[in-house]
């Protein structure tokens, strides 16, 4: 179902120092929080590429490559929203880049940076929690690159107060004056989630076409390398209405205890999905047993295809927005409608998103030239 583009929705919540048996701090449009958090995307943008590069590699493995990250922006949409694009990528994962025209050139060595919209909405009341909407290409987003830039900023702006402290207080130690008490310097630590989404989720539950499930188990490769092979499958359609409502049905089970904080085993995943079907004699008592993960994939009256799994749901709530690359309002008029019903599920007092207002913004800002 996820298409090309899509996008995740966080919340996030901010801590100040650390994040055990600390209350989360304000972040409304007005906290510091908020403040802190414009600084340091500042801070990062005039930073430009930043560069990640691997441990040396031993015993003649091959070296990894380096990745790398560009924050583009920020744009403050008014006090509530921020806009920012974090583009990422890693040396050597393009070997060449062709034109219509002109010849190919080698990019083997430079890192051919992918960048996702980011966008930060808060809330105009106390709140303690915040929302990040990341961009996703391919499935993939940028949010664990964007929240580690962010902590890594805020350790190293500290320990430029601290330096600074220190050299005032070498100063006034060598005039022989009292020397200046080190004040404590702050930081933001975060703790962010991928947002629940009832409704969404009966939408692809609900409105089911067709449904299957799918077995298989795996095998070390015997080529070595973290990477299994498929030793098996088994993919049985549930064309009934009784059998098309197992889908449904786990699939609000596995949600429902991962709401609650349950991991799901891939081992009870199977388990679960064998009993339904033992019961509608789709398959034979401890056949499943041969197997060690299944997946259910529903297709809608759209025929688009949804597969969940028990380490699959973060790609269910990867919300579609189109093939090819869209628009700054087409994007935002898709972000704006989910946003406002994820807000009211997680009671988040958040104002409706206006698409047109950010289009405008940044029609006049960087990401318009």
């Amino acid at each position: 179902m996820p298409r090309a583009y899509g996008f995740r929705v966080f919340i996030v919540e901010a801590f100040k120092n650390r994040k055990k048996d600390q209350p989360p701090l304000d972040s409304s449009s007005s906290s510091n929080v908020r403040s802190e958090i414009v600084e340091l995307l500042e801070r990062l943008a005039d930073r430009n590429t930043l560069r990640f590069p691997p441990r040396e590699p031993v015993d003649g493995e091959p070296a990894k490559p380096t990745r790398t990250a560009t924050l583009t922006g920020p744009v403050e949409i008014g006090s509530e929203v921020i806009h920012l694009e974090l583009a990422v990528g890693e040396t050597g994962s393009h070997g060449y880049a062709t034109h219509a025209v002109e010849p190919p050139v080698n990019i083997k060595d430079r890192s051919a940076e992918q960048p996702h919209r980011i966008t930060l909405v808060f809330s105009t009341v106390s709140a303690t929690r915040f929302v990040v909407v990341c961009q996703t290409i391919h499935k993939r987003d940028a949010v664990r690159r964007f929240f580690q830039l962010l902590t890594d900023e805020g350790l190293r702006k500290k320990q430029e107060i601290q330096a600074e402290q220190e050299r005032q207080r070498e100063i006034a130690r060598a005039a022989g004056e009292r020397l200046p008490s080190a004040a404590r310097v702050p930081r933001l630590l975060f703790d962010y989630k991928q947002a629940a989404d009832n409704a969404f989720l009966e939408e692809i539950l609900s409105g089911a076409k067709s449904a299957s499930a799918t077995f298989t188990s795996r095998v070390a490769s015997n080529r070595g390398g973290a990477a299994d092979r498929v030793e098996r499958t088994l993919k049985i359609s549930l064309v009934d209405e009784n059998q098309r409502q197992i889908a449904p049905a786990v699939g609000r089970s596995w949600w429902g205890r991962m709401r609650e904080g349950h991991s799901v085993s891939a081992h009870e995943g199977v388990s679960e999905v064998s009993a339904l079907l033992e019961q509608e004699h789709l398959l034979d008592e401890d056949e499943g047993d041969r197997y060690d993960k299944v997946s259910l994939s529903i297709k809608s009256e759209a025929d688009e295809t949804t597969t969940i799994a028990v380490d699959t749901l973060r790609d269910v709530f990867t919300y579609p927005v189109s093939d090819g690359e869209p628009s700054i309002l087409y994007y935002y008029e898709k972000v704006a409608g989910r946003l406002h019903t994820i807000a009211m599920q997680d009671g988040l007092h958040l104002s409706r998103l206006d698409p047109y207002e950010v289009e405008e913004c940044l029609s006049a800002s960087i990401f318009g030239h």
